[in-house]
């Protein structure tokens, strides 16, 4: 949560002319509510089903996109098998700027900082060996910068990851 997924997605879309989508947006229009609604009222396994079900749906199109998954999508073996055939970028950040530009704006699992942090303890390993990519925290421009990169990635050999990285001679 608030590592900038969403961000990231709309960069590297515009970056590779690709479709942009974004699986809360398509959940939040589905259910024709604030994912926090839906969430308070029928619980979170009721939600991670049918977050799950729009994940693997936008997951199994054609023809490529940029997609922004929820923070708890990972949390499916169903949607970690279907991210096999796909280049699943991960955005760092740190656990106190994740709670800070989480909590507060809706987000049903950034109410409450301690559980906060167990949860992102939790998830942090599921996210790094998803990831084929791994792109730094901290500089909004680099998911447009690296989009080539990451592009090629999707014919790189299997097991072929890339992490992006900075010194004072420039990006690689």
């Amino acid at each position: 949560m608030g590592a900038g997924k969403s961000t990231a997605a709309r960069e590297v879309g515009a970056a590779l002319g690709l479709e942009v989508l974004d699986a809360d947006a398509v959940l939040e229009d589905r259910l024709g509510e604030p994912i926090e609604a839906f969430f308070d009222r029928e619980g979170e396994a009721a939600f991670r089903a049918r977050e799950e079900q729009a994940v693997l749906e936008l997951l199994g199109r054609g023809g490529g996109a940029a997609i922004a998954l929820g923070g708890g999508a990972l949390g499916s073996e169903r949607v970690r098998e279907a991210l096999c055939a796909h280049v699943a970028v991960l955005v760092e950040i740190g656990v106190d700027e994740a709670w800070e530009r989480a909590a507060g704006r809706g987000r049903p699992l950034a109410r409450d900082r301690e559980a906060f942090a167990e949860l992102y303890a939790r998830r942090a390993p599921v996210y790094e060996m998803a990831a084929r990519a791994v792109l730094p925290r901290g500089d909004r421009g680099v998911p447009a910068r690296a989009a080539s990169a990451l592009a090629a990635l999707a014919g790189a050999p299997a097991g072929t990851r890339l992490l992006w990285a900075r010194s004072a001679s420039g990006e690689y």
